[in-house]
């Protein structure tokens, strides 16, 4: 997996970075199953690209609040 993509395991976390909250884990990967983000199924894992975090947070109804500190 490169940099610029993240597992769904630790997206509550990267969530939670942006936005300063976060869905329950459960949610989010019911609405990465159904497709409401954009996401990949890489062998036996889900991954979503960086990048996509703002419109994943919009997707799941939580506002971006301020950058991803690096």
């Amino acid at each position: 997996m490169t940099a610029d993509r993240i597992p769904l395991t630790l997206l509550p976390l990267e969530l939670r970075r942006l936005t300063g909250g976060s869905p329950p884990y459960r949610r989010i990967y019911n609405a990465a199953l159904d497709a409401r983000f954009p996401a990949e199924r890489d062998a036996a894992r889900w991954t979503v690209a960086r990048a996509d975090l703002p419109k994943i947070a919009a997707a799941l109804g939580c506002a971006a609040t301020s950058a991803i500190a690096a």
